[in-house]
């Protein structure tokens, strides 16, 4: 199963999720052999768009869980998701922006109205009414 780098790969071949060549645990012409965490395939390091040099590959095999290395298809496909939900995010704080301003007249509206006025007028058109009716 081609899921994870470890000493019991080693010497294994994979192909290439970008080239379809071999990908080995050893350095060759191709670089290191690296394993997306996205799809979980293997990739050469000269297949990636910006190549791990020898120590931070090495830096990369030691490193904690957290760390995690992506093919080009999947950096491709997070790189669009990513701008995808700045668009959304973009959106979200103009409506925010439209509401605020929308709330702020709704408040300076709410603030000029004189209930005392508004309460005279409406007796006023309560006592017409009766007249009309009668």
């Amino acid at each position: 199963e081609i899921s994870e780098i470890s000493e019991h790969t080693k010497g294994k071949t994979y192909p290439c999720s970008v080239c379809s060549n071999e990908v080995t645990s050893e350095h060759d012409d191709t670089g290191n052999g690296l394993v997306c965490n996205g799809c979980d395939l293997y990739f050469h390091n000269s297949c990636n768009s910006k190549m791990v040099s020898q120590q931070l590959f090495e830096a990369l095999n030691n490193s904690p869980e957290y760390v995690k290395v992506y093919c080009p298809h999947c950096n491709f496909t997070i790189n669009s998701i990513e701008n995808d939900i700045k668009s959304v995010e973009k959106g979200i704080n103009a409506l925010n922006d439209k509401f605020n301003t929308l709330n702020d007249k709704f408040d300076e509206f709410s603030a000029n109205l004189n209930t005392d006025t508004i309460n005279t007028q409406c007796a006023e058109l309560n006592t017409a009414m009766e007249e009309v009716a009668n």
